[in-house]
C-alpha cells in the first residue's frame, strides 16, 4: 500500500497552484477556503487550476469535489503538453453525463461519453484515473467509466483540476476537497 507521492487537503493556501482560465474575463478566479480549493468561472468559460508537483506521464490520481452549484461540470486535466493547447480533459456534471475529449489547438474530439443521467443528482464525486503508457482508465464513484488507449497518450505530463461551465450563462464556482497523486513514470511493471 503505497503512500502518494503528492496529496492535499487544501486546508492551507499553497503557492504551488496556479490558475487560468480559457477567457479573461475578470470574474474567474481560484481561492483556498479551510479544505477547499474553489474555482469560480464567469459565464460560458473554463477554469483550472495546476500545481508544479503533478507532472508525470504515467500516474494514478484521485479526487474528492463538490459539482459545481448551477451548471458546468468538474473537469480533471491530464497529458497536457505545457504551453502548448494539447491534452485530454474528463468532463462529468452532476446528473453523471460524462465526456473524455481531446484537444490540440482549437480542435477537439470527444473518444468517449455517456448522456446517461442519473434520476437524482449527486452533490459529490470521487474522480479515478490511471495513465499508464496507451491505456486510460477512468472511474467514477469507485465505479468503472471508461477504458481507452490511444498512441498520443504519454507526451505531455502537466496535470490539473478544473471546471467547464461551457454552456452556463451564469458565473458557477466548485470545490475541490482533496488530491491524490501517484507517479508512476519511474515503475517499470504494474501488478
Amino acid at each position: 500500500n503505497r503512500e502518494p507521492d503528492f496529496q492535499d487537503d487544501f486546508s492551507q493556501t499553497s503557492k504551488l497552484w496556479t490558475f487560468g482560465s480559457e477567457s479573461n474575463d475578470g470574474m474567474s478566479n481560484m481561492s483556498f477556503p479551510v479544505g477547499q480549493l474553489n474555482i469560480i468561472v464567469g459565464p460560458y468559460n473554463l477554469g483550472w487550476a495546476h500545481n508544479s508537483n503533478l507532472l508525470s506521464k504515467n500516474f494514478a490520481l484521485q479526487v474528492d469535489a463538490v459539482y459545481p452549484n448551477r451548471t458546468g461540470s468538474i473537469m480533471i486535466l491530464f497529458g497536457k503538453i505545457p504551453f502548448t493547447r494539447e491534452e485530454w480533459t474528463f468532463h462529468v456534471n452532476k446528473f453523471g453525463q460524462w465526456k473524455l475529449v481531446y484537444s490540440k489547438n482549437e480542435e477537439s474530439s470527444i473518444l468517449a461519453s455517456s448522456l446517461r443521467t442519473t434520476s437524482n443528482s449527486q452533490d459529490t464525486a470521487t474522480i479515478t484515473i490511471l495513465l499508464r503508457g496507451k491505456e486510460c482508465a477512468i472511474y467514477l464513484n469507485q465505479s468503472f467509466v471508461t477504458y481507452l488507449t490511444d498512441d498520443r497518450f504519454g507526451m505531455g505530463n502537466q496535470i490539473g483540476l478544473g471546471v467547464d461551465n461551457g454552456d452556463g450563462p451564469s458565473m458557477t464556482s466548485m470545490q475541490y476537497n482533496s488530491i491524490k497523486f501517484w507517479n508512476l513514470d519511474n515503475i517499470n511493471t504494474l501488478p
